[in-house]
């Protein structure tokens, strides 16, 4: 079998129904062979990509509806009507090329759906990074555009790593958050509560945060109580609480609350508890996927604002350079990774049942803390 009845004849997608999450499919359609890609294009086959909450939360808001985010999600990969396909990031092969500057073979790290091929226009930005030119993603965030051709260059070859692929979508957010806050000398706070403080852009932010500690802020974390032991063990927080504690969580010292769960109930529990202590009320995640609404409570304290990981990575990009934003991202995430990697394992899974499974249970809340599932949908990968 040559190589584009092959690609044509493996093509496989998994879709969730964008009005309920918890339904899915598989659709198989063909993809085009090398013979039908389009001046420019490349094939590429997709070897593996993380999944998280973070991916769950790209679901929720991918309409752009909720009044919480301005990105809609579900444009970047298009499928039928009322059918999406969730983006992951990934790293995948060139399997087929119409572009003289981009070979078969060639392997990049980036935005993919959670399917087995992907058809893309990429323009070469310099030696290592791209731009996919696909003309319904032209309007479209960005900073999702961006892929690295992570064979040209000894320095991003850790980007084909499993804990690189779990670990560094969500550590954007960790790094933005964090500088954001510093540069705003955390809005005059002698503490910081963190919520879903098990996840691990919340252990990302704490990390970092921790680093600062001329500071000399406290940084607190919330989360479930079966959670509470293990998060504490981290060594990270200077106090965990559970959720069912929020009554206790004193009001004694400028506060800035990040939120990382996006659960409603949560947010406003803690600024009735906190109301003028509270000087920042930040808007990180929605790891509680399924308690985002449109509906906007009037709350003490400062208005909650969103936080814009992508609009973050713009800015810092036009301050420190697309190259000093990069050499100081690595730099920090290379010191996460050193901090995680004593704890972090890494769950390989290949075909299309482990697909399913573990989007049944990253949708659940079912993933522990210490777990990080790589996949494949291909048996192969």
């Amino acid at each position: 079998m040559d190589a584009e009845t092959a690609s044509a004849a493996g093509f496989s997608s998994f879709e969730v129904s964008k009005s309920d999450l918890r339904r899915w499919r598989w659709n198989d359609d063909g993809v085009p062979g090398a013979s039908r890609l389009e001046t420019n294009q490349v094939l590429i086959e997709i070897s593996k990509f993380s999944l998280t909450s973070n991916n769950v939360t790209y679901a929720r808001l991918g309409e752009a509806t909720v009044k919480t985010t301005t990105i809609p999600y579900w444009r970047f990969f298009p499928t039928a009507d009322g059918w999406g396909s969730i983006p992951v990031w990934g790293v995948g092969q060139v399997v087929a090329s119409r572009n003289s500057r981009i070979r078969s073979g060639e392997k990049l790290y980036g935005f993919f759906p959670m399917a087995t091929h992907l058809t893309m226009t990429p323009t070469v930005q310099d030696r290592a990074r791209v731009v996919d030119d696909t003309p319904h993603r032209r309007e479209l965030a960005a900073i999702y555009q961006d892929y690295v051709l992570i064979d040209r260059e000894d320095r991003y070859h850790h980007m084909g790593t499993n804990a690189y692929v779990v670990l560094r979508p969500v550590f954007s957010l960790s790094f933005c958050c964090a500088l954001y806050l510093l540069s705003e000398r955390y809005f005059g706070a002698a503490r910081i509560v963190i919520s879903s403080a098990s996840s691990k852009a919340a252990l990302g932010l704490c990390h970092l945060l921790a680093k600062d500690r001329s500071s000399k802020i406290e940084i607190w974390g919330m989360t479930s109580a079966p959670n509470v032991e293990i998060v504490s063990e981290r060594g990270r927080y200077d106090r965990v609480y559970s959720y069912d504690m929020i009554g206790d969580l004193p009001a004694d010292r400028p506060t800035i609350f990040v939120d990382i769960s996006g659960n409603q109930k949560l947010l406003a529990q803690v600024h009735h508890r906190l109301k003028s202590s509270l000087v920042y009320s930040c808007l990180a995640g929605f790891t509680h996927w399924n308690s985002v609404t449109n509906e906007q409570e009037m709350l003490p304290g400062p208005t909650p604002q969103l936080f814009s990981t992508p609009a973050h990575m713009v800015s810092l990009r036009s301050k420190l350079g697309v190259e000093g934003y990069w050499q100081r991202f690595t730099y920090e995430y290379g010191s996460f990774v050193e901090y995680v990697t004593p704890w972090l394992n890494i769950d390989r899974k290949f075909g299309k049942s482990a697909v399913e499974r573990t989007y049944h249970e990253v949708l659940n809340g079912m993933v522990p803390p210490d777990v990080g599932n790589v996949l494949s949908i291909s048996m192969s990968g």
